[in-house]
């Protein structure tokens, strides 16, 4: 309410008043910062080749990721002769009914 009180010339009093109104606030409600230098980057395990920490920003870290399923492969050289595609079932075909 002061503040509010103080002539708009008047520069260091309404400093003063909002140093005295601040520390007023933080004695009387505890609060969080909202902010902080400190960030997180949560992301899910099937992006690959995202390197946040390497990169400026994450529009730049963004553009060489790709998403995977964990069941994908990227390199059809890891298949062997053993593994073969399973034909889909019935029950697998899409319904054509809408």
């Amino acid at each position: 309410r002061e503040m509010v009180r103080t002539e708009p010339a008047d520069l260091q009093g309404f400093m003063t008043k909002w140093i005295h109104f601040q520390e007023r606030f933080s004695q009387t409600i505890p609060i969080l910062p909202v902010y902080s230098n400190i960030y997180f980057d949560f992301y899910t395990s099937d992006l690959h080749d995202f390197h946040p920490e390497q990169s400026v920003s994450w529009a730049e870290a963004i553009l060489p990721a790709t998403l995977h399923a964990p069941d994908e492969r990227n390199d059809t050289d890891e298949m062997n002769d053993t593994d073969e595609m399973d034909a889909p079932d019935e029950m697998d075909a899409p319904d054509e009914t809408f």
